[in-house]
């Protein structure tokens, strides 16, 4: 650069290009410093980083001329600058203040700002809709504590509009004040930065339970993202956005592993410092373990998306009902309504903890539960309770309605020839071994426990020789399981049958035909009223479904 502005300068005579290219080099690098030239056209391109840490929050009552002699010494408190944001925000600043000298146009100008305070930070908090921001400007007491007993003081209070009361902003939840702070802080860093800014949040929400963070990301999502970089660090799974994991990025110190107890040297030196990533598959638990936190979330609040929801244990029972509810309709018989959406929650014991996480979300949830194994429960008290009673206006029904069995489960439906063709069928053996199935020496013997240890009898016969038992495409199963059955059904056509489907179809039908009336509110009971051949048992042990709005 220094040579050629010398050679430039040197020229008796310039061509035009060759006076404006000296024009440039003078007017764009300063001291021929080609470096210094690049740094001094990038340095008004480059972002304004905006930093917002868990420890700033705006005080709750403030002396006008205290904070009026800090603005002119230069002396803000960290306080005070949310406190100057919030009148900025409301279009006022501390001389205005002390300037007004007629009620009317006090109050007229404090309700004012009460409103849009309140309109713009109640949109993001969720929490309790029934509050209200109000600003007050008294003369100080002479009883109240320095600074605040001389001049002007300006109060901020939270008003409860349900309660009727109010209470200072120092005393409302920490969680709440930094809320506030923050947005407040962000309406004034936009209006003296503009759009090129980069926000760096530490640790944002940390005092704000779940569903406030949920507010909080939100509020990043629809007001500062589209149009701002933001980068904040977290360790809470309620600030990561499941749908886009794209976006996280996983922070972790990398130290070369060492003895337990080994003492430290200087020799080992292991340590790759920290690191930054989108590894999100990280190999440290510790770092992976809010994004598994916030994955399991996101598929726990999405299995419960529907309306009406109908629980069952797991994947056999969805195949099951899903094939009858095709087999009626298919027959032009009563179904299962389409509202019903069918979801899998993993056993009966886990019943009562889906419905203590789906209540109160406006959904009406059946539940089709295993066995009557974690039932109980234990109450906010600590007292033993059952689903029964958690779910006091709940309709039970009973599966012993359907079939004549206090223990009866899903296969009970299909009826125990029925069942035992369909699972002799899906591990290709004849259907013809039902007629050498024996009834169980006991009968509390449940019907797939049954299935089960004739199916693995008749297996072992056919490995030492008993082929005429097997079709060709025979699968000798080393263990009997409870999905096959199932899975080959769902496989079938509406043509197929097994022994006794007439029967099943009833048992079906009128289980469906309950499930509809909880949705239009008519629910009677299990089984009031059948005419097929099934009898009502006593108790809800067993296998049940329940219903709550």
């Amino acid at each position: 650069m220094p040579e050629l502005h010398r050679l430039l300068t040197s020229m008796e005579t310039r061509s035009d290009a060759m006076h404006a290219l000296l024009v440039f080099l003078i007017t764009n690098f300063k001291d021929n410093d080609a470096k210094q030239g690049v740094v001094d056209r990038l340095q008004p391109r480059l972002p304004t980083i905006a930093y917002f840490s868990e420890y700033l929050r705006m005080p709750g009552q403030v002396s006008v001329q205290d904070l009026k002699s800090r603005q002119e010494t230069g002396f803000l408190e960290e306080g005070d600058k949310i406190f100057l944001a919030l009148l900025d925000m409301i279009g006022r600043t501390v001389n205005d203040l002390e300037q007004i000298d007629q009620h009317e146009i006090l109050t007229a100008q404090l309700e004012g700002a009460s409103d849009r305070v309140t309109q713009e930070i109640f949109q993001y908090w969720s929490q309790n809709q029934s509050l209200r921001v109000q600003f007050l400007l008294q003369r100080a007491l002479p009883g109240d504590p320095p600074p605040y007993n001389d001049g002007w003081i300006l109060r901020t209070r939270i008003q409860n509009l349900v309660q009727g009361d109010s209470t200072s902003f120092d005393e409302r939840s920490a969680g709440m004040a930094w809320f506030f702070s923050f947005l407040v802080w962000f309406n004034q860093v936009r209006t003296y930065y503009g759009d090129n800014l980069i926000i760096l949040l530490d640790d944002p929400g940390l005092s704000l339970h779940a569903r406030a963070q949920g507010d909080l990301l939100r509020y990043i999502e629809e007001r500062l993202a589209p149009s701002y970089q933001i980068i904040y660090t977290t360790h809470s799974p309620f600030m990561i956005d499941p749908t886009n994991l794209s976006r996280a990025r996983t922070v972790e110190n990398f130290v070369e592993s060492v003895a337990m107890n080994a003492p430290p040297t200087a020799s080992q030196g292991g340590s790759e410092g920290t690191k930054v990533g989108d590894d999100v598959l990280s190999t440290d638990q510790d770092t992976l373990f809010p994004l598994q936190a916030a994955l399991g979330y996101g598929i726990a609040q999405s299995l419960a998306v529907s309306e009406h929801t109908l629980l069952v244990d797991g994947p056999p029972e969805i195949l099951y009902l899903q094939w009858f509810k095709r087999k009626l309709a298919h027959l032009g018989r009563p179904t299962l309504d389409d509202r019903w959406v069918i979801t899998p929650c993993g056993g009966v014991e886990k019943v009562a903890a889906f419905l203590s996480l789906f209540s109160g979300g406006g959904s009406g949830i059946a539940v089709v539960g295993r066995g009557s194994a974690g039932l109980e429960s234990i109450d906010s008290e600590g007292k033993p309770t059952t689903l029964a009673t958690l779910l006091k206006e709940g309709n039970v029904l009973d599966w012993g309605s359907y079939t004549g069995r206090t223990d009866a489960g899903n296969e009970d439906l299909i009826g125990r020839n029925g069942y035992l063709e369909l699972s002799a069928l899906s591990y290709g053996l004849s259907k013809d071994i039902v007629g050498n199935f024996p009834r169980a020496a006991n009968d509390s013997t449940s019907l797939v426990a049954e299935v089960k240890a004739f199916i693995e009898a008749q297996s072992r016969e056919a490995q030492i020789g008993d082929a005429q038992t097997l079709d060709t495409q025979a699968r000798l199963p080393s263990g009997f399981d409870t999905y096959s059955p199932a899975d080959y059904l769902i496989q079938q056509g509406m043509d197929f049958t097994v022994r006794d489907m007439d029967r099943a179809l009833n048992r079906f039908q009128d289980l469906f035909k309950d499930l509809n009336s909880i949705l239009d509110g008519n629910y009677v009971g299990a089984g009031v009223g059948r005419s097929n051949d099934q009898g009502r048992s006593g108790g809800w042990l067993g296998r049940f479904a329940f219903w709550r709005r």
